[in-house]
């Protein structure tokens, strides 16, 4: 019979492509790629709820703007500074920014957390944590650690509140992470971890269960991990942070050759760039996505008797291709930037790799 057992953790709450022609050097097309020549993004997008509509920041957080499906033109919003004067907070700007319902927004600079209501234009605080009770909404390190031992014990990871509803059933507590890691650095406990865990952890991929921080977590690609028996991190990879970026270089070197990193790096730590640059300089490959859910559900299903995958291609498999003196450029458009030119007239007009 399938063992199911109780850990009690320390978490609670839980392109528009505009070109025109022009002749690139080598050194434009491979040290501009992620830099001039960076695709046109949005930054944290988000759908509201119940609604066609969208939004995004500006490229330093301090507007929204909203567009809709059926006109993308899209149109400055709010801005920080009103929100501010309405709640007469002091939010730096909307990063980590959610949406509750179509009318109000969830904000928060790690700290405090607030509510705004876009129509009326009003807000209030719910509340205020003080301050040695940095990470007291989520401890994401501390809950990647439970998911890690639920890999490996088949557990089910639970808060505090929930235990005596779990015990009812007789499930037997087998850890406690309450208290364990007080007042540690992400460094010390995931070195910690590292000791307790890592060699019975599956060395062929790891969890880089990062993505959203403060008021929000979507750790949808922890089922995956646990099915997997993978090790859970959000370490950083920005030079600020040596110690964490020491551990996962270690991490990283001792994984298998052209192992998986599965997940998306942390929003509050580092950038998209310095995470996957260093993971591939270890030779890795990355699957970016911390919040697609039910993987561990949807990879038992198979194929249908007879079916059989074909592709479309426009390029015979057996056509003998010389290269010319020239540079190639080939455009592959990601999921949710797709969003931008899927609703644009031209689009068609180009051939894209869509990577979803």
């Amino acid at each position: 019979m399938k063992r199911i057992i109780l850990i009690v953790a320390v978490f609670q709450i839980a392109f528009s492509v505009s070109a025109q022609k022009r002749e690139l050097t080598l050194s434009e097309s491979v040290l501009q790629q992620n830099r001039a020549l960076r695709p046109e993004s949005m930054n944290a997008f988000a759908w509201i709820p119940t609604t066609n509509d969208y939004t995004y920041a500006s490229a330093n957080y301090q507007s929204l703007f909203k567009a809709t499906v059926n006109n993308t033109q899209a149109v400055e919003w709010l801005k920080i500074a009103d929100v501010n004067t309405v709640l007469s907070a002091s939010l730096p700007n909307f990063f980590g920014y959610t949406w509750k319902d179509a009318q109000t927004l969830f904000l928060s600079n790690g700290q405090d957390y607030y509510t705004y209501n876009v129509v009326s234009k009003t807000g209030k605080k719910l509340v205020s944590l003080p301050k040695e009770a940095q990470n007291s909404v989520f401890e994401p390190s501390t809950m990647n650690v439970a998911f890690t031992i639920a890999g490996l014990e088949d557990a089910l990871v639970v808060t505090a509140e929930q235990v005596a509803q779990v015990e009812k059933f007789g499930l037997k507590r087998i850890d406690e992470l309450r208290g364990r890691y007080t007042g540690q650095t992400d460094a010390q406990i995931y070195r910690d971890a590292y000791a307790r865990y890592w060699a019975r952890c599956t060395h062929d991929s790891i969890m880089l269960m990062g993505g959203h921080v403060g008021a929000v977590r979507m750790p949808a690609m922890a089922d995956w991990g646990v099915r997997q028996k993978m090790f859970f991190h959000d370490l950083s990879a920005n030079p600020i942070h040596p110690e964490e970026v020491a551990l996962g270089k270690k991490l990283f070197s001792e994984m298998t050759p052209l192992g998986t990193v599965f997940g998306w790096h942390s929003y509050g730590k580092d950038t998209e760039e310095q995470h996957t640059t260093l993971l591939s300089g270890y030779g890795l490959r990355m699957e970016g996505l911390h919040n697609l859910p039910n993987l561990s559900f949807n990879c038992q299903f198979t194929f249908t008797p007879g079916f059989k995958f074909t592709n479309n291609h426009q390029v015979p498999l057996d056509a003998k291709l010389t290269a010319q003196q020239k540079v190639y450029i080939s455009f592959v458009q990601s999921d949710s930037i797709g969003i931008g030119v899927w609703t644009k007239p031209g689009r068609g007009k180009l051939p894209f790799g869509w990577q979803v």
